[in-house]
């Protein structure tokens, strides 16, 4: 019954192009989608009607400009952007992690998502806790908090955060039984990753397991193998509820390798790890970069050189719409953004931009975008 009358008072507060007829796409078949960061669903107003109106704007917007995919945030700092039994609210929802709201967030995304035709995959940074080390913004209720607390070290804090150990099963387990309320309870087409795997490459991160462990692998390949367990374990349980699962990487082989200790290439060339792959092609036409094994890092080269790599698994596009307000290609260009769309759907099955904010911010760039992408009416 509450669920229910979520839904009528959602639905009161339609705005007017909740009303429109929805029209097919150009080029429908391909993936058209765009990420909605933790920093995009915080409001100002925290209240459920303010939440509720904000997000039908939002997701208006989006279905306008032709996208049909969105890629949201239900877990970016091991926090939930819905009700969780596991996890505290999201300060970014809440205004202060764990704070009692009234609402469910991801329910009524989820709804608007169908009122708009969008899909929509849940986004999830898995070991991510918190940026900096004020450890007083976490709530009790916060699976980390116990474990900082007591400096266990399922827990550590690496670079500029504090993030879990990969090394536990512990850890991977936690990640699974958050996975799993929300495929339960939402009705989403995806579960989603980005490049948040290992947040550094010191050995004194995870030397004690590393010994403890007692593998013949070099701390690489044992690194590797941790991370390789987390992502074929929520394959796994993504598709016992009939639903899709993908990660978007750096777009770089080498680095995701060494540097995150994501083997993409293995994920991708062998069965039971990833439904697609979307690697973060951040980069220009006319961009001169290669990474250490020689990679292109130039927009079409690099494109190119995924195909030429990935042949198992659809490959969506990940296209920097924020770079769009730095000196140079980007910004001298306010078609680039359409060009890499269309080439993207042309070499590859799609693509993800990123992100909604700097799709309001770049105007001109999107007006010659949404001519090319064809939106509905």
């Amino acid at each position: 019954m509450k669920r229910l009358f979520c839904i009528f008072l959602c639905f009161l507060l339609l705005c007017s192009c909740s009303k429109k007829t929805v029209k097919k796409n150009y080029n429908e078949s391909r993936l058209k989608g765009i990420w909605i960061s933790c920093y995009e669903l915080s409001f100002a107003d925290k209240s459920k009607q303010a939440f509720t109106k904000n997000i039908d704007k939002m997701l208006c917007e989006i279905k306008q400009n032709g996208f049909n995919t969105i890629f949201v945030h239900v877990r970016s700092h091991s926090d939930a952007y819905y009700n969780s039994k596991i996890f505290p609210i999201s300060s970014f929802i809440a205004g202060k992690q764990g704070k009692k709201i009234d609402y469910d967030p991801l329910e009524i995304i989820t709804y608007f998502a169908k009122v708009y035709s969008l899909k929509i995959h849940a986004w999830i940074n898995p070991f991510r806790i918190i940026l900096g080390n004020n450890t007083k913004s976490i709530s009790t209720k916060n699976p980390a908090y116990s474990l900082i607390k007591n400096n266990d070290r399922r827990v550590r804090f690496a670079e500029d955060g504090y993030y879990y150990n990969p090394a536990y099963k512990w850890v991977r387990n936690l990640i699974l039984r958050g996975i799993e309320e929300v495929l339960q309870n939402y009705d989403i087409d995806g579960i989603h990753f980005d490049d948040y795997f290992y947040p550094t490459t010191e050995k004194s991160f995870d030397d004690k397991e590393y010994k403890a462990s007692k593998t013949s692998h070099s701390l690489e390949n044992w690194r590797r193998e941790n991370i390789d367990k987390l992502i074929k374990s929520v394959y796994k349980l993504t598709h016992k509820y009939n639903k899709i699962f993908g990660v978007s990487v750096h777009c770089s082989f080498y680095y995701n390798l060494n540097q995150q200790y994501a083997n993409v290439k293995k994920w991708c060339k062998n069965k039971g790890y990833t439904d697609y792959i979307a690697p973060q092609i951040y980069y220009g036409f006319s961009e001169k970069e290669k990474t250490p094994d020689n990679q292109p890092l130039a927009f079409k080269e690099c494109l190119e050189y995924w195909k030429e790599k990935v042949k198992n698994v659809p490959i969506y596009i990940g296209l920097a719409l924020y770079r769009c307000e730095e000196k140079g290609e980007f910004k001298n260009d306010n078609k680039i953004i359409a060009k890499q769309a269309i080439i993207s759907c042309k070499k590859a099955n799609g693509f993800i931009v990123f992100s909604y904010s700097y799709m309001k911010r770049n105007k001109k760039q999107m007006k010659n975008f949404t001519k090319k992408i064809k939106p509905t009416d």
